[in-house]
């Protein structure tokens, strides 16, 4: 379900209950006008297109992909400073918290950032995702969303990641998809206790082997995966609607070794 927005260039998607605003040209053209009859963007009369050159597009060996620690107060990304679309943001602050590393984290009530950087950009074969959270009190008997990309525009692909926490359980879950597979994998850490109530999440994956850490001990060693995680035309997507808590330090990488300075 979609409508016009204020702006030509604008347009706003029903979804979790909720109208969101998207840009036709996020991240790299000019003159595209959403069309509400064919319901797509497409080109306006004032057509330039600021798409990027090969060069570019060359991924790097050692790419710092995704990094928020909100150390300066605000939800915004200090690697590539690449645009979040965050949404329900009356929901989503940053917050003054001793526990946090950096003494400040992100709380989101029912919010969830969207980056749409990651449509056009895999996280090949060798990645790693790492972050920390916490939840509000009380323990949700649903599957609380924390890392994913998964949309309406996936189609019959679906997702290539999600990464859920299982309350009731204590386990975080990762399943994945690559190339080679037509369905999801998933694997199942447990969680101890954490101080501070903070749970430390560092996933790797790298020659077709997946190791997942809560709080620096290894939970997953597995080797169910073959090849390059599959994307799709969706954005990564950080929390969700049932997520109530906080997050810090989340970092994204691709083709990052211990060999390399980013981690």
């Amino acid at each position: 379900l979609h409508r016009p927005a204020g702006n030509p260039s604008l347009f706003e998607r029903w979804s979790d209950g909720q109208w969101v605003e998207e840009d036709c040209n996020w991240p790299f053209y000019t003159g595209l006008v959403w069309n509400q009859d064919s319901c797509r963007c497409v080109w306006g009369p004032n057509r330039t297109v600021a798409v990027p050159n090969v060069e570019e597009s060359i991924p790097a060996s050692c790419l710092l992909m995704l990094k928020l620690t909100f150390d300066n107060g605000h939800i915004k990304d200090e690697g590539r400073h690449i645009w979040l679309n965050i949404r329900n943001k009356e929901n989503a602050v940053v917050e003054n918290d001793p526990t946090a590393v950096g003494g400040k984290s992100g709380s989101f009530r029912g919010s969830s950032i969207a980056i749409p950087y990651f449509k056009s950009n895999v996280l090949g074969e060798v990645f790693h995702i790492g972050f920390m959270f916490k939840l509000c009190p009380g323990d949700p008997d649903t599957d609380i969303p924390l890392v994913h990309n998964d949309c309406i525009e996936s189609g019959d692909d679906g997702p290539g990641i999600m990464i859920v926490y299982q309350a009731w359980r204590k386990q975080v879950v990762v399943s994945m998809r690559t190339v080679n597979s037509p369905v999801l994998v998933s694997e199942y850490c447990t969680v101890g206790k954490a101080q501070n109530d903070w749970t430390k999440i560092d996933i790797r994956y790298s020659n077709n082997f997946l190791e997942v850490r809560a709080n620096n001990q290894v939970c997953v060693e597995s080797n169910k995966y073959y090849g390059v995680i599959a994307t799709n035309n969706c954005p990564l997507t950080l929390l969700g609607e049932a997520f109530c808590g906080s997050i810090d330090e989340i970092v994204i990488t691709r083709g990052c070794t211990s060999a390399h300075a980013v981690s």
